[in-house]
């Protein structure tokens, strides 16, 4: 009787410490229901408080494993993120630079062509000068030519005449006294001498008018092809940066490709993370308490337990007396 009436106490105690109010029902029923009852009541609420440890246990475990992969699947976005990030910011920068090798290319090309244009026209007035100048040569040779024919006609018939002079003089000289001899220092007076200087200051006029036309010429000739061969290197100049446009256009599109790629996975490592952050609050909301709590709800459950344990063992106590 006396156990009887000190379980009543005993119960009560355990439900103020535990704050179950399911131990107040059971210290009721310990007052006014059969032992049987009671035994049967406690029996029922330690099982009832075993599983709900266990599954106490089993949130907080999931709650830590949760917080674990949400707190794994962060780092890897954020990793993610930051790697995209930085290929996007590389290929924005790869971009530009693109973009401004391209635009260097175009204004060399340009500078290029302005130079064959500037050297056409240059080698266009170097042509009409030769052209004027050779015309001037072959004007000149032609009358040197002409004049060179009618002199020599002219002489040709002097000296027939002079021939024929010449003949009655000696045979007059027989009837005659020989003329007296010139005096010292004096040559004889002749058209001979006079007549083969001119003929020989023409045709030396003729030969240095020729070799000035063959020198036009070959400085022209020269003048061509140095005129083609810097045609033809500047041309391939060109066709090589021309190339490089091609290809640098090509890479520029490659990498805005990538970029926009890129960009896309921004966007979606960010919506993860947007996501992610969202679970990680979820998680915080579903299972702070719990974990914080953890220790302390655990151990009033074990003291619960135990008070349970030794109400039973005061009621197998009693069923032994009775």
């Amino acid at each position: 009787a006396r156990d009887r009436r000190g379980l009543p106490a005993l119960l009560s105690a355990a439900a103020a410490r535990a704050r179950d109010p399911r131990l107040l029902a059971l210290a009721a029923s310990a007052r006014l229901d059969p032992l049987a009852r009671v035994r049967q009541a406690i029996a029922d609420l330690l099982s009832a408080l075993a599983k709900e440890k266990e599954e106490e246990v089993r949130e907080k475990d999931s709650c830590v494993q949760r917080s674990h992969q949400n707190e794994l699947s962060l780092e890897r976005y954020r990793r993610e993120k930051a790697d995209v990030t930085s290929k996007a910011e590389a290929l924005k920068a790869s971009i530009s630079e693109l973009d401004d090798a391209v635009r260097s290319l175009s204004s060399e090309i340009a500078e290029l062509q302005l130079q064959i244009k500037r050297r056409g026209e240059d080698r266009e007035l170097e042509n009409r000068d030769f052209q004027s100048t050779l015309a001037d040569q072959r004007e000149t040779q032609r009358l040197l030519h002409k004049a060179l024919a009618v002199l020599r006609r002219v002489y040709e018939q002097k000296e027939v005449v002079a021939g024929a002079g010449s003949a009655q003089a000696v045979l007059a000289q027989g009837t005659r006294a020989a003329p007296e001899p010139p005096p010292p220092g004096f040559g004889e007076y002749g058209e001979g001498r006079t007549t083969g200087g001119v003929l020989a200051l023409l045709e030396k006029i003729i030969r240095d008018a020729g070799a000035m036309e063959k020198q036009v010429v070959g400085d022209e000739q020269s003048a061509q092809k140095e005129y083609e061969a810097f045609v033809q290197d500047t041309n391939r100049a060109i066709q090589s940066k021309q190339q490089g446009i091609v290809h640098k256009s090509n890479a520029k599109s490659q990498a805005e490709q990538e970029l926009v790629s890129a960009e896309d996975d921004i966007r979606s490592a960010t919506a993860e993370l947007d996501t992610l952050s969202n679970t990680a609050g979820a998680i915080k909301l579903d299972c702070d308490f719990l974990i914080k709590n953890f220790e302390i709800r655990q151990e009033a459950r074990d003291q619960e337990m135990e008070a349970l344990e030794q109400a039973r063992a005061i009621l197998a106590g009693m069923r032994l007396e009775a």
